[in-house]
């Protein structure tokens, strides 16, 4: 059980030729895990990129924000 204080308490019977007190203890566990899978990063593949760029096409004609020329300055 850990305390407040960081230090660990044991549940089990201490060994009798142990006196009540600190004891350094190294507790190793071993990583049995399987390492992590790298991340792959998705690529798009020419299908959806054309359409992507058919679903762009599409929505610039339809114009749906009237903007006929993007870089004309709106300060008046």
């Amino acid at each position: 059980m850990r305390s407040a204080d960081g230090s660990l308490k044991l549940l089990s019977p201490l060994p009798e030729w142990l006196k009540p007190g600190r004891a350094d203890v190294l507790l190793s566990v071993p990583n049995d895990a399987p390492p992590k899978p790298k991340r792959v990063i998705p690529t798009a593949a020419p299908e959806m990129l054309a359409k992507r760029a058919a679903a762009f096409e599409a929505v610039r004609k339809l114009n749906p924000c009237d903007i006929t020329n993007p870089f004309a300055s709106s300060a008046r």
